[in-house]
């Protein structure tokens, strides 16, 4: 079973320390919400879990194919519309314009989004 096991973490930044000694698993279907006030680390466990920050003690076990990350600020280019946006992700693939296009779409529409949205 895919799972990410995290084990006695801690991270500091320039002699600060922000999280130390953190442990937990997430197994493949599970939720898990990390609550507390501006500033106490929740992002920074979010971004060792991706790979975007390495903590500076304990380790990671990820056995996950794929990682996903959501910002907690807006990431929308507001000069593109919905289709662009998502089509962002795929620009570096080898895949054609159209092709893009037509995955962007799906993914539109797999998110709940109609069609009607699309130029918005």
């Amino acid at each position: 079973m895919e799972k990410i096991v995290i084990a006695n973490i801690s991270f500091s930044f320039e002699n600060n320390k922000i999280i130390d000694d953190i442990s937990f698993t997430l197994e493949k279907g599970d939720i898990l919400s990390f609550l507390g006030q501006s500033g106490c680390g929740k992002t920074t466990i979010l971004q060792i879990c991706a790979n975007i920050l390495k903590q500076s003690k304990g380790k990671i076990y990820n056995s996950f194919i794929k990682s996903s990350f959501v910002f907690q600020e807006p990431r929308l280019l507001p000069w593109q519309n919905v289709i662009e946006n998502i089509s962002l992700s795929l620009k570096d693939s080898d895949f054609t314009k159209k092709e893009i296009s037509q995955k962007a779409k799906k993914i539109a529409l797999t998110l709940g989004l109609d069609k009607n949205d699309f130029e918005k």
